[in-house]
């Protein structure tokens, strides 16, 4: 049941010329501002309601800005859905997959595996899955290197059903990722309270 899995709050993906008028919007509709856009950096406007939810606009997938996914393409390719009973627009299971094994690769609160459960249940469940798309995608937002080591988790140690092809391309494009690409997963290694560097020589 979705409504069983815990959710900090409600992220959405925006084009970052759409950024502001949508902030905008948000403040007319009982929404206030919290914090956002604070430096060349931040990809990501923060707001909570009055029935204190929070909602979080982001401009990119990815908090490291070296993994740049084609958002207009991305945005394009959403697929409709209804979450509680609005219509609503989701991004595709191709990208989403590449989303959730990215933004754990990148981020502290992977140690909580909630990532590993979205990912299993997507693979799971979604007999549409473009896993070309998926191959591709992840090719050329530059994230090979760390959705190679989350996907192949995912299938060694949860028995998710990822192609053994997909997996084989991905770990052939690893090694192949540039001097810019490993600091980029260096950084996201370290994301977590545990990722010191000399935790991580230890692992």
């Amino acid at each position: 049941e979705p409504g069983l899995r815990h959710c900090h709050d409600i992220d959405l993906l925006v084009l970052a010329n759409d950024s502001d008028r949508i902030a905008q919007a948000l403040r007319s509709s009982g929404w206030n501002v919290v914090g956002g856009w604070d430096s060349p950096l931040d990809d990501s406007f923060r707001l909570v309601h009055r029935s204190a939810l929070p909602l979080v606009l982001h401009n990119r997938l990815f908090r490291i800005p070296y993994y740049r996914p084609p958002l207009e393409e991305i945005l394009n390719r959403c697929s409709k859905a209804q979450l509680a009973g609005v219509e609503s627009q989701i991004l595709s299971a191709a990208d989403s997959l590449m989303h959730i094994c990215g933004h754990a690769a990148c981020t502290g609160n992977r140690e909580s595996l909630r990532w590993a459960c979205d990912a299993w249940l997507l693979i799971d469940r979604s007999d549409a899955l473009d896993w070309k798309l998926f191959l591709d995608c992840v090719l050329r937002t530059r994230v090979a290197l760390p959705v190679f080591v989350t996907l192949d988790y995912l299938r060694t140690e949860l028995e998710a059903q990822v192609p053994a092809s997909i997996l084989e391309e991905l770990r052939l494009a690893a090694p192949a990722t540039t001097g810019a690409g490993r600091a980029a997963a260096i950084i996201g290694a370290q994301s977590t309270p545990r990722g010191s560097f000399g935790n991580i020589l230890r692992t």
